[in-house]
């Protein structure tokens, strides 16, 4: 199936928050910013704040309800004696509502609330009642923060519900893809007949067939029928159905339920079919304790691989659900986690505001949200609709009648990560070139430093004990510094830059069962399968295609090139010679220099006599030179403007991909050149992903002017290492080789599209086309693969 379906995933940039941690473990070494707040508000808030809490405390969700209460209650206490310490002068008192789980009852206990003036509310615990609510709160001033309702449908910006709990777009997506990661190719669903449920099984639906599966019409049920023998009974029929077509090992139930799903899977698990395939279910049902230990259904649980999963818990997580364990005899769901940080940021956000006015709180509760760290929940920033933004899960599945943490689903990656981690400082080296008067490898160096500090506030987001750890080394004597590395056990490398570097390291690391993650080399002669060398640039094949179809749109008949003799320019100028003269083309003279050539009279002097037959022959318009060199280059274009024959600058110059943006344009004499032959050149595409601002901004203000387009990927190349360790939990070469291509497939960064080919080189060959004009670089047009076209300011 297609595991590149959902592509775009938030990058992490832009997710940094710095914040004071607010809460009774807080230290009291000085004023923090909360103390500071908390002094403001002493000012206008005094005596008990009465604040609201519809909870499910009878019917078929009392025991969730209580859960959800004895978590709100302990936040009360917890945030009443932080404001004790503070000697605030006020404090916070919960009037409890019971809500039956019912939407009527529900509006009923919420215009009980607000006839004792009360406007600030936690819950209600279930989308079906909040929708219900809904509209009573937004007409008549009352704010609801709910921890437990994630329908989709309710995801809606500026009204007056705010939920600490990620709308259930994010899970539909997380459980959609673990289900193809597990192989599975057609599901069954059988849901809740409410908002909640078919939100969910809407999500998934579309995800999963989006990855290429197959979703059953399924059983919907009445949430509220006091048996589900007949539900059961057509389980089983469509189970029959789906597994004649797709196999019992590709076949899962998918469950959406909350408590009366223990009386459906004690009505299924009669059934021996429903017992050879797997079963997943929504949130409601993860570490549902009948699924797990001493139980009639937890063998059934293990037989099926039961797998399900919550919300991402943080620092207090751990004190919450031993208190709701201590107080209630059980622990069945995570939601206590956002219900706890609820009472807390509301209670943040009154002292923020100075006020208890409702319209006073609203204003500032999305920031107190942001800010607010050291709760329950890892994060409790809110996307734009007032939902809980970070969606990432932790993935549970039963097995030996045990519920066992399988890992974490981020979803800014759509990624499972592995179940054991590394620990510590993970160690990666980078081999750059950092002498000499170009900074390119230093603006690399520091886009991939960039890189890894996201990557590692990525880690941090969700709990994970690692770093990642960039050892940099200097690529001069390439070898011996990779072998340096090695020594001291670091086996994954980004870099080397240039194909020339790569391919003298090469052999030993392929060896030695090393990997290379190169933001920039693009020599044909190295695009391998199998081997240890992965490059986030399309291979020069391409670019030997696609500068021939230049050379043939702007009417050039005869060419000359000029190239550095090295892995690069070798594999390029054949590239570009053979699919010229595979058009039609002549190719007058090749002219190769080494990579140690100072002094290039001798070769532009070649170049000038060559140029010159093919002018007498074929006319200046329909003659140019193209030349493929890195830093050398503007020592051959200042010989070439001071020959003697003058005939280098009568006719149109085309340059590799290594010599776009180059600074040509920083020398007068070399712009004047630049402008008189219309130098042009090309580089792949780019199409900018989430942190592609970030890593731009970054670099042109460290290095005072425009970052390469080199730096993207040579920032993407450490994010792609680091999540290729997080979903094998392996640090080894050998781990990542196997992974690295999987992970890209789905990765946006700095660019949206990095998928990898067979060889290990970026897929994409689409390239943009630039050109030198009154002394500047601008982007004339675009070339495409697809229908080998090019497309410039003067085409017709």
């Amino acid at each position: 199936m297609n595991t590149t379906f959902i592509t775009g995933i938030l990058a992490i940039a832009g997710l940094i928050v710095a914040a004071p941690v607010l809460g009774a473990w807080a230290q009291e070494d000085s004023m923090t910013v909360g103390d500071k707040m908390m002094t403001d508000a002493m000012m206008s808030v005094t005596g008990t704040v009465q604040i609201g809490g519809l909870f499910p405390l009878s019917g078929e969700l009392a025991s969730i309800g209580t859960e959800l209460r004895v978590a709100a209650e302990l936040a009360v206490d917890d945030f009443n004696a932080y404001l004790t310490q503070q000697g605030a002068g006020w404090q916070i008192e919960m009037v409890v509502e019971d809500t039956g789980a019912s939407p009527v009852q529900t509006l009923e206990k919420l215009q009980s609330l607000y006839a004792q003036e009360i406007s600030l509310v936690v819950g209600p615990a279930t989308s079906g009642s909040l929708g219900h609510v809904k509209g009573y709160a937004d007409s008549n001033g009352i704010l609801l923060l709910s921890a437990s309702s994630t329908a989709p449908n309710l995801a809606i910006p500026e009204d007056n519900v705010y939920r600490l709990a990620p709308d259930d777009n994010g899970q539909g997506v997380a459980m959609a893809t673990i289900l193809d990661l597990d192989g599975v190719t057609g599901i069954v669903p059988i849901w809740r007949g409410d908002s909640y449920g078919d939100g969910l099984r809407d999500v998934v639906t579309m995800t999963f067939e989006g990855y290429g599966g197959e979703v059953h019409p399924g059983v919907r049920y009445a949430p509220k029928s006091p048996d589900f023998g007949l539900e059961a009974a057509l389980l089983n029929k469509y189970v029959e159905e789906m597994v004649q077509e797709h196999g019992s090992e590709n076949v899962a139930v998918y469950i959406i339920s909350f408590e009366e799903g223990e009386r459906i899977i004690e009505s299924a698990h009669v059934y021996g079919l429903l017992k050879q395939v797997k079963w997943y279910g929504g949130e409601a049902l993860t570490r549902a304790k009948y699924l797990a230990g001493d139980t009639a259904l937890s063998e059934f649980a293990t037989l099926t691989e039961f797998t399900a999963m919550d919300v991402t818990p943080g620092d207090k997580a751990a004190a919450v659900s031993e208190h709701i364990l201590e107080t209630t005899g059980a622990f069945q769901t995570a939601f206590v986690y956002p219900q706890y940080d609820s009472v807390w940021i509301l209670g943040n956000a009154i002292m923020k505001a100075q006020s208890t006015d409702m319209e006073a709180v609203k204003a500032v509760l999305p920031s107190v949200a942001a800010d607010y760290t050291g709760g329950a929940l890892k994060s409790t920033r809110l996307n734009a609709d007032g939902d809980l933004a970070l969606a990432n899960y932790q993935v549970w599945t039963v097995s030996d009648n045990a519920w066992t943490k399988r890992g974490i689903f981020a979803s800014e990656r759509t990624l499972l990560t592995a179940t054991e981690q590394p620990e510590g400082d993970v160690l990666v080296g980078s081999l750059y070139p950092l002498t000499g008067a170009s900074t390119k490898g230093a603006e690399n160096l520091a886009a991939t430093q960039l890189g890894a500090a996201d990557f590692n506030t990525f880690l941090n987001i969700l709990g994970i004990g690692w770093q990642l750890v960039v050892v940099s080394e200097d690529s001069t004597d390439i070898l011996e510094k990779a072998q340096m590395l090695n020594a001291d056990d670091i086996d994954i490398i980004i870099g080397p830059e240039i194909s020339d570097n790569v391919n003298q390291i090469k052999p030993f690391v392929d060896i030695n069962d090393m990997v290379l993650v190169s933001c920039c080399s693009t020599s044909a002669k190295l695009a391998e399968p199998g081997d240890g060398v992965f490059r986030l640039a399309p291979d020069d094949s391409k670019q030997g295609v696609a500068m021939s179809r230049l050379l043939e749109n702007e009417g050039i008949k005869a060419l000359a090139t000029i190239w550095r003799d090295d892995a690069y320019g070798q594999s390029l100028n054949d590239s570009t010679v053979s699919n010229f003269e595979s058009r039609g083309g002549i190719v007058g003279g090749s002219i190769s220099y080494s990579k140690d050539t100072m002094d290039f009279t001798n070769e532009v002097g070649r170049l000038a006599d060559t140029i010159q037959d093919l002018v007498d022959e074929y006319g200046a318009d329909s003659v140019a030179v193209l030349l493929i060199a890195n830093e050398e280059s503007a020592n051959i274009v200042f010989t070439a403007i001071g020959h003697e024959s003058g005939i280098l600058d009568d006719i149109r110059w085309f340059g590799s991909d290594s010599l776009t943006g180059a600074p040509i344009v920083y020398d007068a004499t070399l712009a004047d050149f630049g402008n008189t032959v219309q130098f042009t050149s090309m580089q792949p595409a780019i199409k900018p992903g989430g942190a592609y601002e970030r890593v731009q901004s970054h670099i042109a203000e460290q290095f005072s002017k425009e970052p390469a387009s080199t730096v993207y990927r040579a920032y993407d190349a450490a994010w792609l290492v680091g999540l290729s360790i997080l979903q094998t939990g392996m640090t080894d070469a050998l781990s990542v080789r196997d992974t690295l291509n999987t992970v890209a497939a789905s990765y946006s960064g700095a660019l949206d599209n990095l998928m990898l080919n067979e060889a290990g080189d970026l897929a994409a060959a689409g390239y943009e086309i630039w050109q030198v004009a009154d002394g500047a670089w601008i982007e004339i047009g675009t070339y495409d693969p697809l229908n080998d076209s090019v497309t410039t300011n003067n085409s017709q």
